[in-house]
């Protein structure tokens, strides 16, 4: 006897293989003990397509991410190219460096861009 049975005695204890087959058909009503869920059947058919059905969906996944590395490999190096590419042309230097003449011609000249007034000039009374 174990130090679980010394314990709690057989209450809650699982049974073996032989006893449940023995204790199926013994005491109790097979009926009652099939709707306590106590004796089940697994159908041999049904079992080998649930296990092929888990199978095959494994192989399928196993593939997608094969793909999926693959096409992953192929679209970090065209973002590395895309990324790349406004600094290999230059063309954000050329960006800042035109808004930084703006801001320094603005800077000079901060009535550059404001209206003439046209009211305030005065005309001669007399020609």
């Amino acid at each position: 006897m174990g130090r679980y049975e010394e314990i709690w005695g057989d209450v809650g204890a699982r049974q073996s293989v032989q006893e449940t087959i023995i204790s199926a058909y013994a005491g109790d009503k097979l009926e009652d003990k099939q709707l306590a869920g106590e004796d089940y059947w697994v159908d041999p058919a049904e079992l080998k397509r649930e296990v092929d059905a888990q199978r095959n969906a494994r192989s399928r996944l196993k593939q997608y991410k094969r793909k999926e590395s693959s096409k992953s490999a192929f679209k970090t190096a065209k973002l590395r190219r895309e990324i790349a590419a406004p600094y290999k042309n230059n063309v954000i230097s050329y960006v800042v460096a035109g808004f930084g003449v703006a801001a320094l011609l603005f800077n000079v000249f901060p009535r550059l861009l404001e209206l003439p007034e046209i009211a305030d000039v005065k005309f001669p009374d007399v020609l």
